[in-house]
């Protein structure tokens, strides 16, 4: 019905839900097919909470099928969208998927340089600088603190952790 009216917008939160159910299944796959068809629909629409929430449900199958670095795209995306639509709460959600997105990409990094002895310090740095500037572009001074915390416990000691040159800026 909602595609004989016309309405985009109805038809996108139609294939959200479809999306939405199938991701409760643990079919993150089959998810993610609709939720990307809900973010062609409103993708010329201009910026919306319902774009914005299609973005984020899309970044949850992403990061549950592993594919942080597409994850992360999508977490920083919504972040971006609830911030032009002034949905903060939201907004603040979205943020700490993409942490969680970028923590994963660092333990990936972390395991390849276990496993294969590849020199990873550089871009796990990078990506702790990128998860710290996320944070900080958005005010989120609490956040940035638990990233840090976050960050040190996943990673060691202040002595042998990866993350020290990221230490000279204190959290607020």
């Amino acid at each position: 019905i909602a595609r004989e009216l016309g309405d985009d917008t109805l038809v996108a939160s139609t294939l959200s839900s479809i999306g939405n159910a199938f991701q409760a299944a643990g079919r993150s796959e089959e998810a993610l097919e609709y939720y990307e068809q809900a973010i062609a629909l409103v993708a010329n629409l201009g910026p919306s909470r319902s774009h914005a929430v299609f973005l984020e449900n899309s970044a949850v199958s992403l990061r549950t099928l592993e594919r942080h670095a597409e994850a992360l795209d999508h977490y920083e995306r919504a972040a971006t969208m609830y911030r032009t639509v002034g949905s903060t709460a939201d907004e603040a959600t979205a943020v700490r998927g993409a942490a969680r997105s970028l923590k994963a990409l660092i333990g990936v990094l972390r395991w390849q340089q276990v496993v294969f002895k590849q020199d990873h310090r550089e871009a796990i740095l990078e990506l702790g600088r990128e998860a710290l500037g996320v944070l900080d572009a958005r005010d989120y001074p609490q956040q940035r603190a638990a990233a840090i915390s976050a960050i040190l416990a996943d990673g060691g000691t202040v002595e042998d952790n990866v993350f020290d040159g990221l230490l000279d800026r204190s959290p607020d």
